[in-house]
């Protein structure tokens, strides 16, 4: 447009007009200059940030990989158990070998979690000022009126995952979810200080590492809950959080249901919607989740009235 405005439509354009339309456009140009820069030195932060994860998040799997070369197992908390084989002296030794294995797994998945903050941290304040640029509207258009928070699962920053797991014949997906919402603590990934789900409750999770990560239930349903996150939240703030429950698209073992806990998350730009590597750490979270209900949850319903024959 600055390029052109002295000619539109190949005609030249002159006068007290003309010359206002040529200072707007290229003060809209230097606006644009100095935004395509900005964008340009986030870029490089994130691929920066991005070959740091990748390399911190290698160390982990070394150490895990180590863990069960020499014949230990990692559990999804980063607890690492010793077999009970071999000589009485072997499974001694190895029991006082499993911490210290342990030790160094968390403390590499430690400084995975601490660089994802701070690769964050600093693309957002490369990108604070990007909401702000404004160019001139010369054709006014109706303002912004309120919108609705934004669906789980879409818009940029979010994820959605599907899980696998399975249950007796008995069970029904409401059955599944009352179960989850009445017995939380449970099954949820994270311990809270509220064993029920209540609509309207706030409720402290504990994290990975004992951090708190409050969050407030939103809604519950027949098939699915959800969460809106608090400040604190490793996520950030105003994060929707929904989980529901679907059958799987086949039961391939006979007395077995099959079941797909998803799990779909929107909302505003925060630390945790822009870590390079959160897609990665919130699909390992999530798993827990879904292994624990397939292997907790009862051989059939407890709750009354909805037991199956």
């Amino acid at each position: 447009m600055a390029s052109h405005i002295s000619s539109p439509g190949g005609a030249p354009w002159e006068g007290v007009a003309a010359e206002q339309a040529r200072q707007r456009a290229h003060a809209d140009r230097l606006i644009v200059s100095g935004f395509a820069d900005g964008l340009h030195d986030a870029a490089d932060i994130a691929r920066r940030g991005a070959d740091q994860i990748g390399y911190a998040k290698s160390k982990v799997l070394d150490a895990v990989g180590a863990a069960e070369a020499a014949g230990f197992t990692v559990r999804e908390d980063f607890s690492v158990a010793s077999p009970a084989t071999g000589s009485q002296a072997g499974r001694a030794a190895r029991q006082v070998q499993a911490p210290v294995l342990a030790a160094d797994i968390r403390t590499r998945f430690g400084q995975l979690v601490g660089l994802d903050y701070r690769v964050a941290d600093e693309i957002i304040s490369a990108t604070e000022s990007f909401g702000d640029i404004t160019l001139v509207d010369f054709k006014r258009a109706p303002a912004d009126g309120p919108s609705d928070p934004p669906e789980p699962g879409c818009g940029y920053g979010s994820y959605h995952y599907g899980y696998q797991f399975s249950t007796g014949e008995g069970w029904t997906k409401e059955q599944i979810m009352s179960e989850i919402q009445t017995h939380f603590n449970n099954y949820f990934t994270f311990t809270s200080d509220a064993g029920e789900l209540v609509t309207g409750v706030k409720i402290n999770l504990e994290g990975p590492f004992g951090e708190n990560e409050p969050v407030q239930v939103t809604a519950i349903a027949a098939d699915s809950f959800s969460f809106v996150s608090h400040p604190g939240h490793n996520e950030g703030a105003g994060r929707v959080i929904k989980f529901s429950i679907v059958p799987a698209a086949d039961n391939p073992v006979p007395g077995r249901l099959n079941w797909e806990l998803r799990v779909a998350v929107s909302g505003p730009l925060s630390r945790g919607s822009l870590l390079p590597g959160a897609s990665w750490l919130n699909k390992g979270i999530w798993q827990i989740f879904a292994d624990n209900l397939d292997s907790r949850l009862p051989t059939r319903p407890t709750q009354p009235g909805l037991v199956a024959f």
